[in-house]
């Protein structure tokens, strides 16, 4: 594995289920793991190379686990997130319809205006000349 993306997490979960219960301890002065212990017997030891690899791998039995917990629940808002914003999209996508809707009724609104204000000043002009006519 040489990406974080190829991570197995069933498998790692997996290997995490299957492993003795944490948490582990370390003692980095003899270089070595103990996992827990059953009946105050402790549990299997391997050896560690360096005091750091004991830590690492005391540590791991605990870690990983809570950082597969942790994948999950990004994962999970990710998700959500993804809906989400699928959902304000639909939305918006609705409010810019309804806007261009809105925009066309105004214009539309605004021509009838102008044409009611010409024929009102066409009968206007049209009553002045009436009575025009008939003072005359």
């Amino acid at each position: 594995m040489t990406d974080a993306s190829e991570l197995d997490e069933a498998a790692a979960r997996a290997r995490c289920d299957a492993a003795t219960e944490g948490p582990w301890e370390s003692w980095p002065r003899v270089t070595a793991v103990r996992t827990g212990s059953s009946g105050g017997r402790a549990g299997f030891e391997f050896r560690a190379d360096t005091a750091a690899n004991a830590e690492f791998i005391a540590h791991a039995r605990t870690d990983l686990p809570a950082a597969l917990d942790e994948n999950a629940r990004l994962r999970a808002a990710l998700d959500e997130a993804k809906t989400n914003r699928e959902f304000d999209r639909a939305y918006m996508l609705g409010l810019r319809d309804r806007a261009e809707q809105a925009e066309a009724r105004a214009e539309a609104a605004e021509k009838e205006r102008d044409e009611a204000r010409a024929n009102a000043e066409h009968w206007a002009r049209a009553w002045e000349r009436a009575n025009d006519m008939a003072t005359e």
